[in-house]
């Protein structure tokens, strides 16, 4: 799975092996750093307050670990998160070109009663 938001800290905030402020950590993630996440999860302590909003994070030093991202106790979010929509093919595969081509066979016939072929490939241009 990849990045599925991209993320800025707006505080100094920790960064913890578990969804949940329960565990001690000494990682942070400094104020205006930026990072990625794979998706925004529940708090493991209390998954039905949709109030705390954690990120797993995606790649970097702090690869599969968590930050959260929005907490009751902050009146703003503790850090931006912005989805990373999937980009449109750039180049599309065309369709298969269609050329009408024409066969063309010569028969050359002498005095002395003897033939000639000479076979012809012919795509008109366009």
């Amino acid at each position: 799975m990849g990045a599925t938001y991209n993320c800025k800290a707006l505080y100094k905030v920790k960064v913890r092996p578990d969804p949940s402020t329960a565990n001690a950590t000494d990682q942070s993630l400094l104020a205006g750093q930026t990072f990625q996440i794979s998706e925004i999860v529940p708090d493991r302590l209390d998954p039905t307050n949709t109030a705390k909003k954690w990120g797993h994070i995606f790649g970097g030093p702090y690869d599969g670990k968590y930050t959260a991202l929005e907490y009751p106790s902050n009146p703003v979010p503790i850090s931006t998160y912005t989805k990373i929509e999937p980009t449109p093919e750039t180049d599309p595969i065309p369709d298969p070109v269609k050329e009408k081509i024409e066969e063309l066979t010569v028969v050359y016939r002498y005095g002395d009663g003897t033939t000639e072929t000479e076979d012809f490939i012919r795509k008109p241009v366009s």
